[in-house]
């Protein structure tokens, strides 16, 4: 058992009884398991504000948003720091149990040029290309810039930097000097999940407003530097870290629920889509600079076209239906008819989807409570397979695909009842599998040079702007790596009533023979939507980027 003397200098019994400092919970240590056994990268959020923000607005923002949500200035503090990365790749830690988890600490001091990417040395290269490319491409988003993007690493162990940094994109309009409008909220998913970041924007845009109406008075002391965090100064003002989401929310599966999750699992090696190329074996990111590298297409729908998109939903289906089931049914749709991914043998009879869940739901009807649980890894989600010959629906057959629809909203709701929704992250949290298995290397052989298959859909959901308030995001974009997940596919999905509905489309490079197969089924995905969502192809096609 570790003990935390093993810990000290930087864990001490003052930071834990401050609330500063505590141990991971099973689901964070998933998370941290997949960073330092270098199988993911990150996933970002792209925020386009309504207007500009300066240095010093944004360093206050921040020190108000962290100062009440010490999450977002948390770090892993690891065994055996500073050798901590060899260690944990090492067998002499992988070849035994730890079923007591690392700890994370509030960071003693924490400055702007800590968060932001492009004032950090060893990122100097990448953000220089990520701005240029930002300008090549009329100071927009696109797939392009995404790319850059996704094989940044968040190292998360640094004992002065946080597991989130911010992307500062350059302006068209330079006569403002240093201020922004565009950011990218990139994390290493240590801490954070997709709803994190889209709340980041939500709380910054909330305080950036706050500052603007009261004034940088509304504070007693406003210190004009570079400081968001002196722990020494401040250690009264932050508030505690919320006990692990997992010690509220149990996530482990009964005992007599296994069998028809390993049967499945054992299953579907066998007899579903799996891709062949040599390309698509998921690896770790330090074996080659080209591991797990996707092609991604960002996809736009309008405002109008998204409130359509819902309305044609509710009308067709039920009112308690939602977008990502349509989607879900869209992409499985274009698949079948693109014609250029499924093989047809006798044994690709499946395609397995994932679609990851807030579990913030289920904690207790206590506002402040869930409050607390805005920011962290807090997910859970679904996993199942479907007949590949489902996906057949002729054009002009709408009632067959919005039965689709329904049945796989069917099945969302239904893994709520049953627990589907946590199995999978559940089952690596079970007692005898922690006090008996080394987690790190259950999971990295589970997920290490292996083909890849199915999709894995995430829809962080709508997210109404204020436009009446000073600051709010125009637009909102959700992405994230491929990493070594198995997944061959991602769609990743988040809409605003401002900006519309954004989706960032991916594949793992070999999946398809080339960036011309991947357009084209992306322009088959499009014209699925506009075909049964009534928006016409002409909408479905401009919205290509």
């Amino acid at each position: 058992m570790d003990s935390l003397e093993e810990y000290q200098p930087h864990i001490t019994q003052e930071l834990i009884d401050r609330g500063h400092a505590r141990r991971m919970g099973h689901l964070e240590n998933y998370f941290a398991v997949l960073r330092r056994q270098n199988m993911y990268s990150n996933f970002t959020v792209y925020g386009e504000l309504n207007k500009p923000t300066s240095k010093r607005q944004l360093r206050l923002a921040l020190r108000l948003l962290l100062l009440k949500y010490p999450i977002l200035s948390h770090t892993i503090v690891p065994k055996k720091y500073p050798e901590h990365e060899a260690y944990y790749l090492s067998q002499e830690y992988l070849s035994k149990p730890f079923p007591q988890h690392d700890f994370i600490k509030v960071i003693s001091h924490l400055e702007l040029d800590d968060v932001i990417l492009n004032n950090q040395s060893e990122y100097k290269e990448v953000t220089g290309k990520v701005s240029e490319q930002f300008k090549k491409d009329n100071f927009k988003v696109t797939s392009s810039l995404i790319e850059l993007i996704t094989p940044i690493i968040v190292p998360i162990c640094d004992p002065e930097r946080p597991n989130w940094r911010l992307i500062c994109l350059p302006s068209r309009d330079t006569s403002a000097g240093e201020a922004w409008t565009n950011f990218v909220y990139v994390s290493n998913h240590c801490g954070s999940d997709g709803i994190s970041g889209t709340n980041f924007f939500q709380d910054l845009t909330a305080l950036l407003s706050t500052i603007e109406e009261k004034g940088f008075d509304f504070e007693e002391e406003i210190v004009d530097n570079n400081v968001i965090i002196d722990y020494n100064e401040d250690h009264n003002e932050i508030s505690k870290f919320p006990i692990p989401i997992t010690d509220r929310i149990d996530y482990r599966p009964s005992l007599a629920s296994l069998p028809k999750f390993f049967l499945k699992n054992i299953i579907s090696e066998y007899c579903e889509f799996r891709t062949s190329n040599e390309l698509t074996v998921t690896s770790r990111y330090t074996s080659s600079p080209n591991a797990n590298a996707s092609f991604n297409h960002l996809l736009h729908f309008s405002a109008n076209d998204t409130q359509q998109i819902r309305s044609e939903i509710k009308r067709k289906v039920h009112a308690g239906c939602t977008i990502t089931p349509f989607i879900q049914a869209c992409f499985f749709v274009a698949l079948y008819r693109h014609d250029k991914v499924f093989t047809k043998s006798f044994l690709e009879y499946g395609f397995d989807v994932a679609l990851p869940s807030s579990t913030r739901k289920f904690l207790p009807e206590d506002e402040e409570l869930r409050d607390t649980y805005k920011y962290g890894s807090n997910v859970g989600g679904s996993h199942y397979t479907y007949l590949i010959s489902s996906f057949d629906v002729p054009e002009g057959d709408a009632n067959k695909f919005w039965r689709l629809v329904e049945y796989y909203h069917d099945c969302f709701l239904k893994s709520y009842d049953n627990g589907d929704h946590l199995i999978g992250l559940g089952t690596l949290q079970l007692d005898f599998i922690v006090q008996n298995k080394n987690v790190d290397d259950m999971i990295a052989s589970s997920y290490l040079d292996h083909q890849r298959g199915g999709a894995i859909i995430s829809n962080t959901g709508f997210f109404k702007q204020d436009t009446t308030k000073p600051y709010y995001a125009r637009d909102l974009i959700f992405s994230q790596s491929a990493g070594a997940l198995r997944f061959a596919f991602g769609l990743n999905v988040c809409s605003t009533n401002v900006g519309g509905m954004n989706m960032d489309m991916s594949v793992v490079q070999g999946t398809l023979r080339n960036r011309g197969e991947w357009e084209s089924f992306c322009d088959v995905f499009y014209h699925a939507i506009g075909e049964f969502a009534s928006l016409g192809c002409d909408t479905a096609v401009a919205g290509l980027v």
